[in-house]
This record gives C-alpha cells, structure tokens and sequence, in this order.
C-alpha cells in the first residue's frame, strides 16, 4: 500500500468505509469495504475521481452510506455506494479541492475547502457561494506577532501571502483586514519580534508595513546575483535550506548576527545586508 485516505460512513461506522488508495499489486482505485475493513474490494473501474492520489479524499454522507464525494482536482459524487461517479464541484483545469464539511443535521448544507479559501452550499451542490463571500483562505503555516491587536500571518495557497487582523475596527473582520506581505504561497511569513511592521519570508523579502515595499534582503551568491527559486540546480542545492532556516533566523534577530547559505546578515542593518562568512 502506497498511499491511502480512509472514509467511514458515520450512519454505519461499524461495517462501512471506502477509500482512494494505491495497492502496488492492484492499482489506483476506490476501494469499499462493508466488514469493518476485514476484507475490500474495488467499487469502480472509473478513474477520473482518483486522478491525482495525494489529493483524491472520500466523504461519504453523514446520513445514506451509499452516498459519497471524493474531493480531488475535480470532486466527484456517487449515489449507488462508489460504484458510478458524476463530476460535483470543479473544474479540468483544477480547484483542487481539498475537504469537505457535511451539516449532519441538513446535509445539503456543506462547506468545501479549496486552494483559495472555502465555499459554502445550501442547496446540496446546486449553487455555491463565492470565495469571496467569506474571507477564508488556505495557509500552509501561520505565525503571530506582537502587534495589538495580533495579526496572523501566513503563505496562501495559490494567492501569495497574508496578514490577517484578529479583530477589526468595523464590528467584524473583513477583507479589510487582509494584507499581503511579499511572501511567496509556500513560504513562512516571520514577523520581526521587535517591530510587527516587518515581516520577513520565503527567499528571503522583509515587508515594511509603514512603506508598503518588500525589498529583497536574501543572500547574495558568489556573481553578486540575489538566490531564487528557479535558478540552476546547483544554487537551488546550496540555498535550500534558507526558506527552512529564515524563521529561525529572523527570531535570532537579537542576537549579533544570523547565518543563511553561507552569507551572514548583520542585525543592526535588520538583515538588509549580507556578507561572505
């Protein structure tokens, strides 16, 4: 078994549940089994529902067993226990849809967590709200810094990066409240611990809240060129850690000096500036 996402039919939590997975012997497929996992067998032949395994997630509904929807780059539904799917939510080119929340008490009512936040039904499926509609969004991490009130900071999936208010001034939080801060979608967003104003992250940019401007404060290589993401193999190699590393660093920023990638940022200059160790 290679990789496996597990759904248990809350209605039949004791004999039922399905699951995506990749034996090595059989092959990609959904699965069911109506023995409390004793024995499986492969519900379908059909396998657009799994087409991306990491992603492909079963939810079966909280109230008919024989219902279930796999979340993927296009989410698919069947109504006669996983053995005929129909596309549900989602489009070829890929919302990548990631989870769904099922109402138990009214399941038409559900929620479905995509790259770019979540959106909600009322109706089954039928209709579904904008991402806009809620400000909700997919982080990969977050971080708080000392600001008051806090901000919570984080790279978006598919949507760059973001510092979020926790509480506004207009009775909620809004859109309003939601700033990017010059990191890329999958880097950590590190607000300085001494100044919640700047915000370093990913390759390595500090954004200054008070300017708006994210300067790039990464190492510089031997040619005098700045590291990105992209550049030959060989830079990617040496530098890789430094996304891993900048958290770290900037939390280090007390201290005389931090070190990524062989390159040594002096604190005074709040990491502006580099030298060759």
């Amino acid at each position: 078994m290679i990789n496996a996402e597990l759904a248990i039919a809350p209605s039949q939590s004791a004999a039922r549940s399905t699951r995506p997975s990749r034996p090595a012997a059989t092959g990609t497929g959904i699965y069911r089994s109506d023995d409390a996992g004793e024995t499986w067998a492969r519900s379908t032949t059909d396998t657009r529902p799994t087409s991306r395994i990491n992603e492909a997630v079963p939810h079966v509904h909280p109230n008919d067993p024989d219902t279930l929807i796999v979340t993927d780059v296009v989410s698919f539904k069947s109504t006669d226990g996983g053995k005929t799917f129909v596309p549900f939510k989602g489009a070829p080119g890929g919302d990548d849809n990631q989870n769904i929340w099922w109402n138990p008490n009214d399941p038409d009512i559900m929620l479905l967590v995509v790259d770019q936040g979540a959106v909600v039904t009322l109706n089954g499926g039928q209709t579904w709200s904008s991402w806009f509609t809620q400000p909700t969004a997919a982080l990969y991490h977050v971080m708080t810094d000392n600001a008051f009130p806090y901000r919570v900071c984080g790279g978006q999936q598919d949507s760059g990066s973001v510092c979020v208010a926790s509480r506004g001034n207009d009775g909620q939080i809004t859109f309003r409240d939601w700033h990017p801060v010059g990191v890329e979608e999958y880097g950590y967003a590190a607000p300085d611990p001494l100044d919640p104003d700047l915000v370093y992250g990913g390759k390595v940019t500090r954004y200054d809240r008070r300017t708006g401007q994210v300067s790039d404060v990464g190492p510089t290589l031997s040619d005098g060129t700045r590291w990105r993401a992209g550049a030959a193999g060989r830079r990617i190699a040496r530098c890789a850690r430094c996304r891993s590393s900048s958290r770290r660093s900037i939390r280090a920023r007390c201290s005389t000096a931090t070190t990524c990638c062989g390159r040594r940022s002096t604190a005074a200059s709040t990491g502006s500036r580099s030298a060759r160790i």
